[in-house]
């Protein structure tokens, strides 16, 4: 099996039990924290993909990094996946359960990229431009300045891109200059 597919059908049953006991925001808290721990700490990754450290070690390890800030539903499904030895896939069941959390409370995640910061007028207009075209309920969007785009703004969500950035239209012309046979090549 997968690990696309074993992190999912883990992921799944988290939320089902979140769900059951009414827990479900604080057990999405507990996987953020999870997530982004797992992601600024590249050593304890290898701790959970290592087969030479046992997983009673590795259950002391998470119990005391996390024992008392995850609540008891989030510490019996690490302790579930400990001894089920499938501690390697926390990161994807990790990002499984965002996804799958997202979904679940109709929430489209959404990235503007500028080369200046906006303000919160522009935010909230990037916005009601996505809840218009998605039909969700709730975005989270980030933002990113990125100066190499000159002036414009990039904007990706549901799997699409809208760049109107200068540095693209200059590139889209580049390419039409190089493109143009009727103009002479020196």
């Amino acid at each position: 099996m997968s690990a696309s597919n074993i992190a999912s059908r883990y992921a799944k049953a988290l939320m089902g039990l979140a769900i059951e006991r009414g827990e479900l925001s604080s057990v999405h808290g507990d996987v953020e924290l999870l997530d982004k721990s797992l992601d600024q700490n590249p050593d304890l990754k290898i701790l959970l993909k290592s087969p030479v450290v046992n997983t009673d070690k590795k259950q002391e390890i998470l119990t005391k990094i996390f024992g008392g800030i995850f609540n008891e539903t989030t510490n019996s499904f690490l302790g579930i996946i400990l001894r089920k030895r499938r501690e390697a896939f926390l990161p994807e069941m990790a990002d499984a359960f965002i996804e799958q959390y997202r979904a679940h409370k109709s929430i489209t995640t959404a990235e503007l990229t500028t080369a200046v910061p906006v303000d919160n007028e522009l935010l909230a207009r990037v916005k009601e431009m996505v809840l218009a075209h998605t039909g969700r309920k709730n975005i989270e969007l980030t933002t990113k300045v990125d100066k190499s785009l000159i002036g414009g703004f990039i904007l990706t969500f549901d799997d699409k891109l809208y760049d109107s950035s200068i540095s693209h239209k200059l590139a889209k012309l580049r390419k039409q200059f190089v493109e143009n046979k009727y103009i002479k090549k020196y």
